[in-house]
């Protein structure tokens, strides 16, 4: 295993997650509290999603629900919420 680019986050990671079929990183950030959703061909942070409950920690990825055009992921929250 070796590092192969480095990119800088808005603030701490919590968690990951990888999704093969996008070829992205789901990476909870723990303030400001958002999931951000990294390319990993181009390394860049493609978006990010605004948490609306401190401490987004934790990722599922429901693959069940996942087309090319749509995935969905869940995450919970210090705050003692899950969202989707």
């Amino acid at each position: 295993m070796s590092v192969l680019a480095e990119l800088a986050l808005p603030g701490r990671p919590r968690w990951a997650l990888y999704d093969r079929e996008r070829d992205v990183v789901y990476a909870n950030i723990q303030q400001p509290a958002q999931i951000v959703v990294i390319d990993c061909e181009r390394t860049v942070i493609e978006r990010a999603l605004e948490v609306p409950s401190a401490g987004p920690h934790g990722l599922w990825l429901d693959s069940g629900a996942c087309s090319a055009r749509r995935t969905a992921a869940s995450w919970s929250c210090s705050s003692a919420t899950v969202a989707r």
